[in-house]
Order: C-alpha cells, then sequence, then structure tokens
C-alpha cells in the first residue's frame, strides 16, 4: 500500500518546516556572532576615534605638525572608514536574510491553507545563494557549519572591502 496525498503533503509540511528551522539557526548564529563582533568593533573605534581625537588636539596645537603623523592617522581614519562599511554589509545581511525569511513563512502559510506545500521551494536554496555575498570568512564559516558542510579555502581575502 503507497503513501496517500496527504502523507505526502503532511511529509513535505514536516520538511519545509524542518528547513525552515535550520535556516533560522544560521540566521541567529549569524546574528549573535555579528553582534558580539559588533560590539567589540563599535568599543575598538570609539576608543581609537577618542585617541585620534587626542592626538589630532596635539598635533592642531603644535606649531610644527609631523607630516607623517599626520599620515598615521589619515590611514587610521581610512580604517575605521572600512570598518564601517564591511559592519553595514553585514548588517544589510542579516536584513536581506530576514526579509527572504520572513517572505518564505508567509509562503509556507500560504501554501499550506491551499494544500500546495509540497511544491513550495525549499528556504535552503535562498540561504545558499547568500553564501557568495559574505564579505568576511567568518560569515562563510558559520554559514558552511549550520549547514553541516565544510569550508572551503579560496582565493578571496579573509574581509572584502568597498
Amino acid at each position: 500500500m503507497g503513501s496517500s496525498a496527504p502523507e505526502e503533503e503532511s511529509q513535505a509540511a514536516v520538511n519545509g518546516i524542518d528547513e525552515a528551522r535550520d535556516c533560522i539557526r544560521v540566521i541567529e548564529r549569524q546574528l549573535d556572532r555579528a553582534r558580539m563582533d559588533a560590539t567589540q568593533r563599535i568599543a575598538e573605534i570609539i576608543a581609537a576615534l577618542d585617541l585620534a581625537q587626542k592626538a589630532l588636539k596635539t598635533e592642531l596645537g603644535a606649531s610644527n605638525p609631523n607630516p607623517h603623523q599626520t599620515m598615521h592617522h589619515l590611514a587610521n581614519a581610512l580604517g575605521l572608514l572600512q570598518f564601517e562599511d564591511v559592519l553595514r554589509q553585514q548588517v544589510e545581511h542579516v536584513q536581506e536574510a530576514l526579509v527572504e525569511l520572513d517572505e518564505h513563512l508567509g509562503e509556507c502559510n500560504t501554501a499550506m491553507g491551499h494544500d500546495q506545500v509540497k511544491d513550495m521551494p525549499s528556504f535552503r536554496v535562498k540561504i545558499e545563494s547568500h553564501f557568495d555575498r559574505y564579505v568576511t570568512d567568518a560569515q562563510r564559516e558559520v554559514h558552511q557549519s549550520v549547514l553541516g558542510g565544510k569550508t572551503d579555502d579560496d582565493d578571496r581575502p579573509p574581509i572584502e572591502l568597498f
């Protein structure tokens, strides 16, 4: 005796829910890691800005400013701008993933009401499409570990800037 259509639909719904849970775990881990990283980095930025401000005040007060010191401060400022860009990209990526998750869950809810669960696309496919948009190795490693994959060494830099 074969499986009936309601049993197949039930199993498809269970599978869809399991996939959604896996994807939520990926997003939760990324958010947790991003929060910890962002908090630490923001504290570092504040400390660096404070030091830069003090150094700038000292330098502006000097009658003969040191051009090497000025270049050093300018390089630090550019580094902070790059950090902010990476952080912005990470936050935007999390926002995009949350929007996609919300849309997918809405589609699942609609499909369940119309007995079309087995026709639903897998959210895992959507999450896997995010891999190429990550801007740090850390994001790629979390993604692969949550989805049970292994991290591949590639030619990308540890952080992709601008």
